[in-house]
């Protein structure tokens, strides 16, 4: 049985969802604990860097096939997910570096808010890709 690039790329950024509610979990039920800031950073990038690699996977089999990039509102969608996925991160370490002038609680949110529309992009384009595959 063969592997296909799309089941790579499925894979992948479904792996990528996973890890992003995960990050949210840490962050929303074990705040009180010492080490949950050190995991959720480590496993955001895990996550960002899953959701990176997945893109990467989905532009390639583009590329060796059709040839034809953002054909599909898909494809739209995909990147609109990484691209929240990219900037979440980027929030998240901005607020901690502390070298921000803004208000912490209103990026805070902001952060947070950010991290919720990129696990609604995700579940959405995940499924929209199904219907891709799977009619």
């Amino acid at each position: 049985m063969q592997i296909e690039l799309w089941q790579i790329h499925a894979g992948t950024m479904t792996t990528g969802l996973i890890i992003v509610i995960v990050v949210a979990l840490i962050a929303r039920f074990l705040r009180g604990k010492n080490w949950w800031l050190r995991v959720h950073k480590s496993v955001a990038s895990i996550g960002t860097l899953t959701v990176l690699a997945g893109f990467s996977v989905a532009f390639y089999m583009v590329t060796t096939t059709s040839g034809v990039h953002f054909a599909y509102l898909h494809s739209y969608m995909g990147l609109t997910s990484v691209t929240l996925a990219l900037i979440t991160t980027i929030t998240g370490y901005a607020r901690q570096r502390g070298k921000l002038k803004v208000n912490r609680t209103l990026f805070r949110r902001l952060h947070i808010s950010l991290a919720v529309l990129t696990a609604s992009f995700m579940t959405l384009t995940i499924y929209m890709g199904l219907g891709l595959v799977y009619g």
